[in-house]
């Protein structure tokens, strides 16, 4: 199949999947990079959920909110920023690397 449509195969009474894609590209950015979409995605979530990173957090937490999948995907990537932008100035810069 075409598209990156998975295939199923049976072999022997055992289901196997196959994927039409090929192996996965590795993508390089730069530490800025990546912060700067991190931002934008996270800045983006704030807006329509008209709240912050933090309360969101803290909402899920206590069990004032629910985390679906999307609120997941939200929190996941406020901590990887808070982790990226920690590690910059730990290295003595506020949010990028020298490169």
């Amino acid at each position: 199949m075409l598209g990156g449509v998975l295939c199923i195969r049976r072999k022997g009474g055992t289901t196997t999947m196959a994927s039409t894609l090929g192996e996965p590209k590795t993508v390089r950015s730069s530490v800025s990079d990546m912060i700067a979409r991190l931002e934008t995605f996270i800045s983006r979530m704030e807006r329509r959920y008209e709240c912050t990173s933090q309360l969101m957090l803290d909402d899920v937490r206590a069990g004032r909110a629910r985390e679906t999948a999307e609120v997941s995907r939200w929190l996941g990537e406020y901590d990887a920023l808070l982790r990226l932008q920690a590690r910059g100035r730990a290295a003595g810069s506020a949010t990028s690397n020298t490169e």
